[in-house]
Formats: C-alpha cells, sequence, structure tokens
C-alpha cells in the first residue's frame, strides 16, 4: 500500500496513551519556559534525523511481512505532520493567527524530507516572541486526538511526535527480513 494511501487510514493510539500524552504537553507547557521547549524540540528533532538518516537506500521502501509501513513511510509522515504544525505555530506566533495553507507536499526522497524537516525546525527560531505571555496562548486549535492545544503545548507534540517516529523507524527496519529473503 503507498504511503499516500496509509497516510489517510485511521490512526490506532494505544489505550491510555491519549491522557498520557496530553498530560505531559499540558504539564510541561506550564512548567517550561520557551527557550527549554525549544531545546528539547530541537534534541527530539535531532534523533528522528540522525534515525531517518541511519536506514540503507536498500531497507528504505521495503516493508515487512505484515506489509505495513516501511522506514521511509515513517520518516515521511513525520516529516509532514511536524512541518505542518511548526507552520501553524510560527504563523499564531508572527501575527496572532492560525493560517490556512494546506498541509506541505512532502518530498519523496529521505534526503529532501530530512532537509524539510531540519527548514521547519529552523524556522522555529525566527518565529516571534515566545517567551512573551501574549495572547496567543490563548490561541487553541484541535489536535486530532488530545483537543485543543496552544502554540506551546503543539511544540511539545512534535517532540513527542520526533521521538516516537524514531523508535517507529527504528522498529520497522529492525522488523525487517535479511535482504534478499521476501
Amino acid at each position: 500500500m503507498a504511503y499516500e494511501e496509509q497516510k489517510t487510514e485511521e490512526l490506532v493510539i494505544p489505550e491510555g496513551a491519549t491522557e498520557v500524552i496530553l498530560s505531559y504537553v499540558r504539564k510541561k507547557a506550564v512548567d517550561w519556559d520557551a527557550e527549554k521547549i525549544m531545546s528539547r524540540v530541537r534534541d527530539a528533532a535531532q534523533i528522528y534525523e540522525t534515525v531517518a538518516a541511519s536506514i540503507p537506500d536498500y531497507d528504505l521502501e521495503r516493508r515487512g511481512n505484515d506489509g505495513g509501513w516501511s522506514p521511509l513511510d515513517c520518516i515521511r509522515h513525520a516529516a509532514e505532520v511536524n512541518t505542518g504544525t511548526i507552520s501553524r505555530v510560527t504563523a499564531v506566533l508572527n501575527s496572532g493567527a492560525l493560517p490556512t495553507d494546506p498541509s506541505p507536499v512532502v518530498p519523496a526522497k529521505r534526503d529532501d524530507v530530512v532537509v524539510m524537516h531540519q527548514n521547519a525546525i529552523s524556522q522555529l527560531s525566527e518565529a516571534g516572541d515566545m517567551n512573551g505571555e501574549s495572547t496567543e496562548l490563548e490561541i487553541a486549535w484541535e489536535h486530532p486526538f488530545l483537543g485543543n492545544l496552544n502554540w506551546k503545548e503543539w511544540l511539545l507534540t512534535v517532540r513527542v511526535h520526533c521521538l516516537d517516529h524514531a523508535q517507529q523507524t527504528q522498529d520497522i527496519h529492525s522488523a525487517l527480513p535479511e535482504q534478499g529473503t521476501i
């Protein structure tokens, strides 16, 4: 099944995970200032990007016996969601309003996907006043599983998303049969 078809399938979140993630992002958004949040997001993005770059080219599009996602599908998904989230957060910080732009177009090649993700993370450094306690924290928009989140909470979901999909990409790769056995 192609990535474009898979990304529209319903995602299954393990029971109880939604509550754990929501509790984490709400607590850390209050406890951590913007600088600490950004540091943690950058660290998680680095882990995701390192894992993405570590998958051998010959395994990128391979699927296991279960026919699920390939490593590249996972890499592309994470970059698409994170880049879209960062675009919305940046718009809120710069203009105080959510953009109406559609989701980003994700490149086909892994290296281009990683560069797209790196550029999005860098874009955050140029965003508006993250440390101001302005009305931007009052602007919230719907997350498909977690409800309404403000920009700080959304940035923390990027952190969680990077770490989760870095691990998933490694797990998918590790579960692939030895090359030449399928």
